[in-house]
């Protein structure tokens, strides 16, 4: 079965694996357990096996963005929840994306800003690849910019009815714990952000 993988499936699939580790571990620091069975319900699960003794191969596209969204909306749903339970909750979840952050692994040079770049998108989920959300204008071994062509979370968070800016303030955290590790920060000018 795994023939018909590629490289870019189990990347893609990484992340989504990713994505749903830091649910599992805000519904852990949190404990709020009860909310598992709510997620399973409403949006499904990840099954605990390797991908390719779980993917539809006949239909491997609309399999991963089938698990994109149930993480997508996990997320979206557990974030909401939390702040329901307890406001102050924000702080530690942030604190979880951070060390989410922190604790991936950078392969090469951590003074070349591609290498970070890549350890960023290797690790962040961001739709599919063919959506596209975002595109690289600059990359070189001491800046890489980059501009959000689409947000492609927008739709999870509000039909769940959660800010979009939250999201994005715990996405600022995962970067703020990848560049704790580097000479690197990252800032925002317009829609273009630039790790520099």
């Amino acid at each position: 079965m795994s023939l018909f993988l590629g490289p870019i499936h189990y990347w893609l699939y990484n992340k989504i694996d990713l994505q749903n580790k830091i649910v599992n571990n805000i519904i852990e620091v949190l404990n709020i357990k009860e909310i598992s069975s709510i997620l399973d319900e409403k949006f499904g699960y990840l099954e605990n096996k390797p991908l390719e003794d779980m993917i539809n191969t006949e239909n491997i596209h609309g399999w991963l963005q089938e698990k994109v969204d149930v993480v997508e909306n996990r997320l979206a749903y557990t974030v909401k929840y939390s702040l329901e339970k307890d406001n102050n909750n924000l702080q530690k979840i942030e604190n979880i994306f951070f060390e989410f952050g922190k604790n991936i692994n950078i392969e090469g040079d951590i003074n070349d800003a591609t290498i970070i770049f890549k350890a960023i998108e290797d690790n962040l989920l961001d739709g599919m690849p063919c959506d596209r959300a975002k595109i690289v204008i600059n990359k070189d071994y001491d800046k890489v910019s980059f501009e959000k062509n689409i947000c492609v979370h927008q739709k999870y968070w509000d039909n769940i009815g959660v800010d979009i800016n939250i999201y994005y303030n715990l996405i600022n955290k995962f970067i703020d714990g990848v560049l704790c590790k580097t000479r690197f920060n990252i800032k925002k000018e317009d829609n273009i952000y630039i790790i520099f």
